[in-house]
Order: C-alpha cells, then sequence, then structure tokens
C-alpha cells in the first residue's frame, strides 16, 4: 500500500498514476510505460557483457515481472522517494539475479554480503539520509562484539579472516556471525526500507 505525506508534486502525480495502474485502468498503465521505458531501457544498458538481445529480453522481462500478481512489485513502494529511484533499485535486483543464474558460482564473501552491495550502488542514485539515519540506530542496537564485526567487516571492508583474527574467533564461527549480524541489521531497516529487499520476496 502506498503511503506518503510530503507536500511534493511530482510524488502525487507518481501516486495517482500508480493508484490508476492498481485499478486496470488502461490508458494509466500505458503512461507508466511510455514514462519509464527509456530510463529502464538506458540502465540496463549501463551493465558491460549486455548484449543487444540481453538488454531486449531484461527489458520485456522486468516488466512483465512488474505486473505479475497485480503489479505486486509496485504495490511495495511507499511512495515516499521518486518512483523512478524505486524502479533502477529493484532494476538492479533483477538484473543481478538474472547474471547470478548464468554464472551461479559466487565466493563466499560474496555470498555473505550482497545486501550491503546492494545499498552501496543504490546510495550513488538517491539520497539516503534517512537510511543512515536507521542504520546507526540498528547498529546501536547491536551487542558489542556484534557491532566491532559490523564496523571490521562491513564498514573497513575486511576480510572474514582479518575480522576473525581482530577477534580472535575461528573462521568457521566468523562467518557465521558475520552472517548473524547482517541477518540483524536486515531485519532491522526492512520495515522501513522493504524495497532493499524486493528480490528475496519477488522470487527474483
Amino acid at each position: 500500500m502506498i503511503k506518503g505525506t510530503r507536500n511534493h508534486t511530482k510524488l502525487d502525480d507518481e501516486r495517482n498514476l500508480i493508484e490508476a495502474v492498481f485499478r486496470g485502468e488502461k490508458h494509466s498503465i500505458i503512461k507508466f510505460y511510455d514514462l519509464y521505458k527509456l530510463l529502464i531501457y538506458n540502465q540496463i544498458n549501463k551493465y558491460e557483457g549486455v548484449s543487444k538481445n540481453d538488454a531486449d529480453d531484461l527489458f520485456q522481462g522486468f516488466f512483465l515481472k512488474l505486473m505479475e500478481n497485480n503489479w505486486r512489485i509496485l504495490h511495495m513502494w511507499r511512495g515516499e522517494s521518486k518512483l523512478s529511484t524505486y524502479l533502477v533499485a529493484v532494476l538492479k535486483f533483477y538484473i543481478a539475479d538474472h547474471f547470478r543464474l548464468k554464472s551461479p558460482l559466487v565466493d563466499l564473501e560474496q555470498e555473505l554480503d550482497p545486501f550491503f552491495d546492494s545499498v552501496e550502488n543504490i546510495e550513488k542514485e538517491m539520497d539516503l539520509s534517512a537510511l543512515k539515519h536507521m542504520l546507526t540506530q540498528c547498529v546501536k542496537k547491536l551487542n558489542a562484539r556484534d557491532r566491532k564485526i559490523f564496523t571490521y567487516h562491513f564498514v573497513d571492508e575486511q576480510t572474514a579472516e582479518s575480522t576473525g583474527a581482530l577477534l580472535k574467533i575461528t573462521k568457521n564461527a566468523t562467518y557465521k556471525a558475520v552472517f548473524e549480524t547482517k541477518k540483524r541489521i536486515k531485519n532491522c531497516l526492512e520495515k522501513d526500507f522493504p524495497f532493499l529487499f524486493a528480490s528475496r520476496r519477488m522470487g527474483f
């Protein structure tokens, strides 16, 4: 459900458009497609190694994904940031999963860090002051060891091995601790920033 009370004409227009899309108004669906097709196609073509055929398939597949289950993905947009920002964020998850299926072998470090990598990429394109504030609050809720893990591994970008050495715990214990810390941060953020975790819930 779309929420938000900001006095912003652009956002109001976007909310009204999406509500009309949800009602199944054909002209609004066409307008939505026309407004965002160039943005989506250009974003897809920014990725290295994307062929013309891949770009066309990703473009079509993404819009079909948006339409699935009565526009379920768009229902997750809360109307508190630009719709284009939300679409680009979700598109990145969609493309990442597309290439992950093509190259399923990833190292353990990458497997542990997908959320934080995604935040870093999205941050380049949107104002995340609210997210940063919430992240700070979530980190404060961690216990002392987990705060160190967050700082060493996710802020200072230490490897799991280096993080374990600093904490004087085993390699396996470090992997488990990193995973649990990421999970606690994710659970804390998910309530207010669900779009960051859209791919997990939408079956991308």
